[in-house]
């Protein structure tokens, strides 16, 4: 099992007004940062789960799933979940006054 954050905004709008929080996520693979990877991105009924092409089968590389005013992220690649965690507090940032990211 990877590492786990939860990422929670605070002060302004929730859900952001610039797109919904489903939104992001669908659009996740597609960002400029990501969409170099051709990640397989699948919905499940807890989150998203973005794998790299390698990585068909076993743990997914990097899981988010959308929590009250925030995120939950699941790591199991480093350097995919980096790049999710920047992106997804940039989203929230552009509403939000504050994000505090969590171990749980």
């Amino acid at each position: 099992m990877g590492l786990e954050f939860r990422l929670r905004a605070s002060g302004g709008d929730w859900p952001p007004a610039v797109v919904p929080p489903e939104t992001f996520l669908r659009r996740l693979p597609e960002l400029a940062c990501l969409a170099p990877r051709a990640l397989l991105a699948t919905q499940t009924s807890y989150g998203t789960e973005l794998r790299e092409p390698r990585n068909t089968s076993g743990m997914p590389d990097v899981v988010v799933a959308i929590e009250e005013r925030g995120f939950y992220i699941l790591d199991n690649n480093s350097e995919l979940a980096n790049l999710v965690l920047a992106e997804a507090m940039r989203y929230l940032l552009a509403s939000c006054e504050r994000v505090t990211i969590e171990e749980p």
